[in-house]
């Protein structure tokens, strides 16, 4: 469809803009469903967009949170863990993170 356009600078800019607003979007809306109590649909919908996005911190604290509040704290528990063995492979080490903030929520709660 856009084979013909060249892929500049400029055009690159506006598409990781976009990415980056497609990516917030994606976060927003399921913090927005888990607000609502529908924590069995961010669960659903937050594994489908961590395919494509691996390493989408905010996505995963929704996962995360939502795994804890359908009462399945050890499964949010281990995807934490499984988060940041991803994250040090990908990135090396990091300071913490959000994620780090809601599996010690979830600690706390045990």
């Amino acid at each position: 469809m856009l084979s013909d356009v060249d892929r500049g600078p400029r055009l690159l800019a506006v598409a990781g803009r976009l990415d980056t607003a497609r990516r917030a979007a994606q976060a927003a809306h399921l913090a927005a469903l888990h607000d609502t109590g529908r924590f069995t649909d961010v669960i659903t919908e937050a594994r489908a967009v961590l395919v494509d996005d691996p390493l989408n911190t905010d996505v995963h604290v929704c996962l995360i949170r939502s795994l804890a509040a359908r009462g399945r704290r050890h499964d949010a528990i281990r995807h934490a863990r499984h988060f940041h063995r991803r994250l040090r492979e990908h990135v090396g080490p990091t300071g913490p993170t959000a994620v780090d903030h809601a599996y010690l929520q979830i600690l706390r709660q045990l």
